[in-house]
Order: structure tokens, then C-alpha cells, then sequence
């Protein structure tokens, strides 16, 4: 990973992180749950860090299942919504 796509990444998870390391460490925390000893818990919270990821990673396609499937589980979400439209909108749908 170059300086460049570290920054990208790093913006792309709101993250203030200083290093590859503290970013991979910020991405980890986000899908693994302390309770569950690092399963992951599939739910509105995970399927909309995993649409933010893969926007970032510019999968757009799989970035609209992730927010559908946030939505799915929480149809309440702004967040979601709002992804949702975009992705619609990047996509030209």
C-alpha cells in the first residue's frame, strides 16, 4: 500500500489513524465484536460498514447489496438510505 491509497483508506473509514497498522486495526474493530470473541455479528451496523468499505474500494454493485442488506436488517438507518441513493445514482439506475 502506497502513502496515497493509505490516506484514501483512512479517509474512507473516518479513521485519525497514523499507520497501515493502526488502519488494519480500525477495519478489524469494526467487523468483530468483543462479546463474540471475533465472530462476526452480521447485522444493520456490519452490513453498513461493509457497503462503506466497498465504496471505498470502489465496488459500487456490491456496496448496494451491503446497504439493501443494512436496510434489510434496519430500515430505519439514514445512512443506508442515503448510501443506497448514491450507489443508485453512481450506477445509473
Amino acid at each position: 500500500m502506497n502513502y496515497k491509497q493509505f490516506l484514501a483508506a483512512a479517509t474512507c473509514v473516518g479513521a485519525a489513524v497514523t499507520s497501515p497498522a493502526a488502519l488494519a486495526s480500525t477495519i478489524q474493530a469494526t467487523y468483530t465484536s468483543a462479546a463474540n470473541f471475533g465472530n462476526e455479528i452480521r447485522d444493520a451496523a456490519w452490513h453498513l460498514a461493509e457497503a462503506r468499505r466497498q465504496e471505498c474500494a470502489g465496488n459500487l454493485e456490491e456496496a448496494l447489496r451491503a446497504y439493501s442488506a443494512a436496510l434489510g436488517e434496519n430500515p430505519l438507518l439514514p445512512e443506508a438510505w442515503a448510501g443506497q441513493l448514491w450507489m443508485l445514482l453512481e450506477l445509473g439506475e
